[in-house]
């Protein structure tokens, strides 16, 4: 199992970061407050799939896959982000409910 290039890396870390904040602006434009719990499980989906979707959309599955980077390292690299969003915004918004 290979990790890929830096360059490409980078890339889908920052797509997912930017589909994180989309569909979090998008539902909170919604009218949803920020939720914590199933919410965030159906964010995360939406983001690893939309990534992976837009990754063959560019072509860069099968380049990375001919690299030796399996469906899952790019997978993973893309719901982390998204992971520590998540957990960020959850202490966020714990500590700010129980602070009194």
């Amino acid at each position: 199992m290979f990790l890929p290039s830096r360059a490409f890396g980078t890339a889908i870390v920052f797509r997912s970061v930017v589909l994180w904040v989309g569909i979090r602006a998008a539902s909170l434009g919604l009218g949803s407050p920020p939720a914590i719990g199933l919410h965030s499980v159906l964010v995360l989906f939406l983001v690893t799939f939309l990534s992976e979707h837009d990754s063959k959309i560019l072509g860069e599955r099968v380049l990375l896959g001919n690299l030796g980077v399996s469906p899952t390292v790019t997978r993973m690299f893309s719901l982390v982000p998204a992971i520590l969003a998540e957990a960020a915004l959850h202490l966020v918004f714990t500590q700010l409910v129980s602070t009194p």
